[in-house]
């Protein structure tokens, strides 16, 4: 049975991130999502960069499945950049 709600994560400076909500696929118990706002360019830079290793779902999750290994430092490296997006795109 799937957990209700989604828990989200934002960090505690205002303005240095965007949020990041866990959640199912509806069309598959085997497989979570790293879910992050559509609006922002961080899922097109994660494909780019970690092509083969991350599955995606269109602009707005990283997939990951929910048995086997973790790839934990291309997630931690995704993870790191979405809670400093708004700070990286105003220092750019």
């Amino acid at each position: 049975m799937r957990p209700k709600g989604e828990p989200a994560y934002l960090t505690e400076a205002t303005g240095s991130g965007t949020t990041i909500r866990l959640g199912w696929l509806r069309s598959s118990d085997e497989t979570c999502a790293i879910l992050f706002n559509c609006r922002t360019t961080l899922v097109e830079t994660f494909r780019a960069q970690f092509s083969g290793v991350l599955g995606y779902e269109k602009n707005r999750a990283i997939l990951v499945r929910t048995s086997g290994t973790l790839p934990r430092t291309p997630l931690a490296i995704c993870l790191a950049m979405a809670l400093t997006y708004h700070r990286r795109k105003t220092a750019a």
